[in-house]
């Protein structure tokens, strides 16, 4: 079990507070040492802090740190692209560990509508193909379309939402709540 591990393993016990001095700490040692861990591993520490940062309702620097971490995923997908074509099946199984995208930019998302910020909001959620959309992104979608005033938008993430969910009832709310 390494560092990277034990620090998955104090954010899934919920203990923030020492997730963000450790990631904190090993953050830094890889800036200072980029060999020090793999891009996973660093996408992976990226993750952990903004989730730390987060819990402590620090939801600017949170979203910094979770685009960040996005960033990070990209160097991440240049190499394991490599490493594939040289053929990496442990590369694979680490990949199926790793924190998700698409969970990554919800939570940016999440960051940016606190924030006040709906339009940057809208924007991350935009970001994500359609196909790739979960209900919880969807809704929080037709969501913010609906406070910005677009309301076909809205409508159709709502019946999004209701394909995937049909008793979602906040989704057949806000579908026909323009009707009334």
């Amino acid at each position: 079990m390494n560092v990277v591990d034990h620090v998955r393993d104090m954010a899934a016990a919920g203990l923030y507070s020492n997730v963000r001095i450790l990631s904190s700490l090993l953050l830094t040692m890889s800036n200072n040492n980029p060999e020090l861990f793999s891009p996973a591993q660093k996408y992976q520490l990226l993750v952990y802090h903004a989730d730390a940062i987060f819990h402590d309702k620090e939801y600017r620097n949170a979203a910094c740190k979770y685009s960040m971490a996005l960033q990070q995923k990209k160097v991440l997908n240049k190499t394991s692209k490599v490493r594939t074509s040289t053929g990496g099946a442990a590369a694979n199984i680490q990949a199926q560990s790793l924190p998700s995208e698409i969970e990554v930019k919800y939570k940016i998302a999440e960051c940016y509508t606190i924030l006040k910020l709906d339009k940057d909001a809208i924007a991350v959620l935009d970001g994500i193909p359609s196909r790739q959309r979960t209900p919880k992104i969807n809704m929080m979608l037709a969501n913010l379309y609906r406070k910005a005033g677009q309301e076909r938008s809205a409508v159709t993430s709502y019946k999004e939402v209701l394909r995937q969910c049909p008793l979602a009832l906040d989704a057949i709310i806000g579908t026909y709540s323009h009707l009334l």
